[in-house]
């Protein structure tokens, strides 16, 4: 059986890198996110008045991340697994720079969402589930969020920064592996076709930094935290949220509150050029 895993895993290997990291990520996500789904979708139709799937959402969460960082069998793919999730601590000479990039690389994605729901008009039921969350009490809805958050920001990262990414880094040039990444994440974030080049840029800076921090780390607990921010926002702000969803800047023209968020937008995309370049030259100086 041993021999048997091997000889796979030595197969797989022999797969090319630009099929073998779309799928791998894809799975991990895929793998990652569906149960927790089935669960919070359970939780909206049995049982509402509790928050009751963050517990076995929580379990499978650690358990996947536990996996994916080497735990279990095989023992023959635990190095590997543990190399491609890329959570390893970050130097120290990195820490500083590594969590400011990350910190305006998230007020530039917030930024971002915004702008973009401000192009195109959209309802509340097409937020999908989380439609549903913003109908549940407080006590439900902030724990689902809590969770939505907690495993958007790990699952996602694992598949595309981890994964998918570090696979694809084995064998070509890291810029080349960082722009299919963001290809592929903008492909499963569906935006206008005007936008999707936009957003692949933001996607990109998430694997800039993983990339210069050498972890994923600074990056799963910043996109958590805007995950979270603004779910909260959306449920308490009902009504503002539903403005923002229905505007369309082609239509109605650009509002107060959007040139504000566009103005942001760019501060914070010159604000991250710079954090880059100065997390690159802390990287160098740790070579």
């Amino acid at each position: 059986m041993i021999a048997l895993g091997m000889d796979m895993t030595g197969l797989w290997r022999k797969v090319p890198a630009l099929i073998r990291g779309p799928v791998v990520g894809i799975a991990v996500l895929l793998l990652g996110l569906q149960p927790i789904i089935l669960l919070i979708q359970m939780n909206l139709e049995v049982v509402t008045m509790v928050p009751w799937s963050i517990v076995p959402g929580v379990v499978y969460l650690c358990v996947t991340w536990w996996y994916l960082g080497g735990g279990g069998l095989p023992a023959s793919t635990k190095q590997g697994r543990r190399a491609l999730l890329r959570a390893h601590p970050i130097s120290p000479s990195l820490k500083g720079p590594a969590w400011l990039a990350s910190a305006i690389l998230g007020v530039l994605v917030s930024a971002f969402v915004v702008i973009s729901y401000a192009i195109r008009s959209l309802e509340l039921a097409d937020l999908g589930p989380v439609r549903a969350i913003l109908d549940a009490s407080p006590f439900t809805a902030l724990g689902l969020i809590a969770l939505v958050a907690g495993m958007s920001g790990l699952i996602e990262e694992a598949a595309f920064r981890g994964y998918m990414q570090v696979t694809l880094e084995e064998r070509y040039h890291p810029a080349i592996a960082i722009v299919i990444v963001a290809l592929m994440f903008a492909l499963i974030h569906p935006q206008p076709p005007l936008f999707i080049v936009i957003f692949m840029v933001g996607a990109a800076g998430w694997g800039v930094v993983a990339r210069l921090a050498g972890s994923i780390v600074p990056i799963i607990i910043i996109h958590t935290l805007v995950d979270f921010a603004f779910l909260t926002w959306g449920y308490f702000n009902r009504d503002a949220i539903a403005s923002l969803l229905a505007l369309n800047v082609f239509e109605t023209g650009v509002t107060p509150i959007i040139a504000i968020w566009m103005g942001i937008w760019i501060v914070a995309t010159s604000a991250f050029v710079w954090a880059v370049f100065r997390l690159a030259r802390a990287g160098k100086s740790v070579a």
